[in-house]
């Protein structure tokens, strides 16, 4: 059962960078990158959803299965609430790409950083692994 958080995280992490690549895919416009755009914002609120159940899996195993492990004692869930909330602004962003060009420039760099920091989050968790 301690192995469930784990599998979740890294399911995700995976999902979120094939989710990443379609959208990079569509802004480089040419063949393919209506239908990349398409599956990217078909899919990316699943990549969020995910990471808020791997989020909450961590936590309720830490608390319930983990008696050795406190909550919070290593960067593990501060990335973890990181990567939920870079997932979460890019996600309200797209409600304005329409009106604002800015917003549109800053949305991939802010998904890059999302994914980047679940990367990160993974090889922290690697030590807490039972």
């Amino acid at each position: 059962m301690a192995f469930v958080h784990p599998v979740i995280g890294t399911v995700v992490v995976l999902f979120s960078l094939w989710i990443m690549s379609r959208g990079l895919r569509a802004r480089q416009g040419g063949k393919g990158a209506h239908a990349a755009r398409r599956t990217h914002k078909r899919w990316a609120w699943y990549a969020l959803v995910g990471m808020l159940l791997a989020l909450t899996s961590g936590m309720a195993s830490t608390l319930w299965i983990r008696p050795d492990l406190e909550l919070g004692e290593t960067w593990h869930l501060a990335l973890g609430w990181l990567v939920v909330g870079l997932m979460a602004i890019a996600a309200l962003l797209t409600r304005y790409f329409t009106h604002n060009a800015q917003l549109r420039q800053i949305h991939p760099w802010i998904g890059i950083a999302a994914v980047g920091g679940g990367i990160a989050q993974a090889i922290v968790g690697i030590e807490l692994l039972p």
